[in-house]
């Protein structure tokens, strides 16, 4: 469900296309805003339209309330650090959102959200803050940049580049879990077998699909296996094993020796425990104590982005976001537990489990 209280401008792929040409001939610069604890859609879509705006001869920039995890920085492509300094928005013309569902997924830049003149988003579960590019059926935001990219390219504004291909591809390997999910179409296979055609021909020395899904999907260092091993001795069960959650205290990481980042896609293992059908994580936040990340996921048709929406939250049915407060792990945990009761057991009803 889409929340909307104001009238926001809806743009297609052609709209956005001549707002770029706009921008470029009046020579504004772009500021592209990935959202709090950055994945690989956000951060290869948001980079891919940093390198198509490049190309044209503009300038972007592109920043996050954190740096990114060390697996994604391949995508930087000569950007040193997306994280954000203090009035950095002050040097840019304009402010866009890239694969963000709502303000709240902005964390502390949320005080940018009425600054964003634009969103490209592909969460239908979302709270729209700006004119906004939404395609809620593509499997990743992605998909909406390799639109722009094939549109340009028809208008001849810029040529075919092996790394606007690589990062698009690695933003929708990422949300896809390497075309894996519920959320991958044909579609979305169509624009992978014309990305990796056009990666496989580069021959620049690149990455290839291969080594892209390794280091997103494959590869993990000592410090995040320790990482995984903490949370799955905080792993607990819930509705008869139905579901699987996780709480990561602020100081947790610190007290052994790991950092934040270590703790990345944690949510995967509760929800990766068999007969699990919702995987719930819930990270309390460093820098703002109390607060704690919620990230779901749903095996099955429990539609994990309705039951976030009342924490302020939103994303897909199957994959969603949120943030709520709380004075401890437990309480944290209670409240978002609480929330799955109904509608685990109306699917547990309607399913007879």
């Amino acid at each position: 469900m889409i929340q909307n209280n104001s009238n926001f401008l809806q743009l297609n792929i052609s709209e956005v296309c001549n707002l770029l040409e706009a921008y470029i001939k009046s020579d504004k610069k772009l500021l592209l805003l990935c959202h709090v604890n950055p994945d690989g859609d956000t951060v290869g879509s948001a980079f891919a339209l940093r390198k198509i705006y490049t190309l044209m001869g503009g300038t972007a920039h592109c920043a996050c309330t954190s740096d990114v995890p060390e697996y994604l920085r391949f995508l930087l492509d000569g950007q040193t650090s997306i994280e954000y300094t203090e009035n950095m928005e002050k040097d840019y013309d304009y402010i866009w959102s890239i694969d963000v569902a709502s303000p709240t997924q902005l964390g502390r830049l949320s005080n940018l959200a009425d600054q964003v003149t634009l969103s490209i988003d592909h969460h239908g579960n979302c709270t729209l803050f700006s004119s906004y590019c939404l395609q809620p059926n593509a499997s990743a935001t992605g998909e909406l940049i390799f639109a722009i990219y094939k549109e340009l390219m028809q208008r001849e504004k810029i040529t075919e580049n092996p790394s606007v291909c690589r990062a698009i591809y690695a933003a929708i390997s990422a949300d896809t879990g390497s075309f894996q999910y519920s959320n991958t179409t044909p579609e979305t296979f169509r624009i992978g077998a014309a990305l990796v055609e056009t990666i496989n021909h580069a021959n620049d020395g690149g990455g290839d699909p291969a080594s892209i899904a390794h280091r997103l999907h494959g590869c993990r260092t000592m410090q995040e296996l320790q990482a995984q091993k903490l949370v799955i001795e905080r792993l607990h069960l819930a509705y008869d094993n139905i579901l699987a959650y996780v709480c990561i205290s602020a100081s947790l990481p610190a007290e052994n020796g790991l950092s934040d980042f270590d703790f990345g896609g944690m949510v995967d293992i509760p929800r990766s425990v068999s007969g699990v059908l919702v995987g719930l994580s819930l990270k309390e936040s460093k820098t703002d104590p109390g607060t704690f990340k919620i990230s779901a996921r749903s095996n099955c048709d429990i539609d994990v982005a309705a039951v976030l929406s009342k924490f302020g939250g939103g994303g897909h049915k199957r994959a969603a976001g949120a943030a709520i407060t709380a004075s401890s792990c437990e309480e944290a945990a209670e409240k978002v537990v609480a929330a799955f009761a109904d509608p685990i057991n109306l699917y547990m009803k309607e399913n007879n489990i």
